[in-house]
């Protein structure tokens, strides 16, 4: 297995189309399956695009499992809001079965209203986040730099 975290947290690094498509053959060579927190993939710096590995190829998506939420985007963390994208129909029923048998940490009935709110209509609260990370960068860049 790979663990893949892209948008990299905490430092926002966000992976080239390329880099990721090498990932991804590397993963295959080696029978590696890539899961992917995509979760700070709405949270970028101006002039880069967030690529979801899932979208690279077929051969990429039917070897992921990436997982997502609006929690850190939307500032919702405490809704416990997560979802997984299992496109692989056996690694998807295998993935199902294992949730179903764990009993912590499940979507509540909160989260099921607020995740489809968050991404529908909750573009206003969304874009003012970027700025906020660009300030933290450039506070934390002298004492990282000593």
């Amino acid at each position: 297995m790979i663990r893949l975290c892209n948008p990299h947290n905490p430092v926002g690094r966000v992976r080239t189309r390329d880099e990721l498509a090498r990932l991804g053959e590397i993963a295959r060579a080696h029978d590696l399956l890539v899961v992917a927190d995509e979760i700070h993939g709405d949270i970028r710096f101006p002039g880069h695009a967030h690529t979801p590995v899932a979208s690279l190829s077929r051969a990429d998506a039917l070897n992921s499992v990436t997982c997502l939420s609006p929690a850190k985007s939307f500032n919702m963390t405490a809704c416990c809001c997560v979802f997984t994208v299992v496109p692989d129909d056996n690694r998807r029923a295998a993935f199902q079965a294992e949730n179903s048998r764990l009993t912590v940490n499940k979507n509540n009935a909160f989260a099921a209203v607020a995740m489809p709110a968050a991404y529908t209509q909750g573009g206003a609260r969304l874009s003012p986040r970027a700025p906020v990370c660009r300030a933290g960068t450039g506070w934390t860049l002298p004492f990282t730099t000593r």
